[in-house]
């Protein structure tokens, strides 16, 4: 008699061990995704799942996403402007304008802003940079140089 230890199970031959082991669910490969708890039938499946889903979406390291996941236990929501953000941070915390906390938060969303803006942007002395933001607020014609574009209203 041949004996399947984990399933407690007796097979008159090898070949129906053989079998057993083979074709049952309870020794099928199982690939898991150990942070959500799942398990998937095939390397592809699990593969998948990570690209695609939700739970395993991880931002952009831009600075704006950088400064507020760096506030512990804070739920930051991209989607939202920046301001808002800011002002549910603020809330969050409990700061006042004034306390030295708030200040520095302050300060340090500020610097936040300014690298995103030259993210996506450019620098200030870049006219090519100007004028993706003319565009992007539909201005035209596209001033000609950095000083007229800081002129329009």
């Amino acid at each position: 008699m041949k004996s399947c230890e984990p399933c407690n199970r007796s097979f008159g031959s090898q070949d129906a061990l053989d079998q057993h082991l083979r074709d049952s669910p309870v020794h099928a490969l199982s690939y898991d995704c150990e942070p959500c708890d799942r398990s998937f039938g095939s390397q592809d499946a699990l593969g998948q799942h990570l690209r695609d889903s939700s739970a395993h979406f991880q931002l952009p390291r831009t600075p704006l996403n950088r400064f507020f996941q760096s506030f512990n236990g804070f739920v930051y929501d991209p989607t939202l402007p920046p301001t808002e953000s800011y002002s549910s941070l603020q809330r969050f915390y409990g700061w006042r304008r004034g306390e030295e906390e708030s200040d520095r938060a302050w300060q340090q969303f500020q610097e936040a802003l300014n690298q995103e803006f030259r993210l996506w942007f450019g620098a200030e002395d870049d006219l090519a940079a100007w004028h993706s933001l003319c565009r992007a607020v539909e201005i035209e014609p596209l001033p000609r140089t950095c000083h007229d574009c800081k002129k329009v209203q």
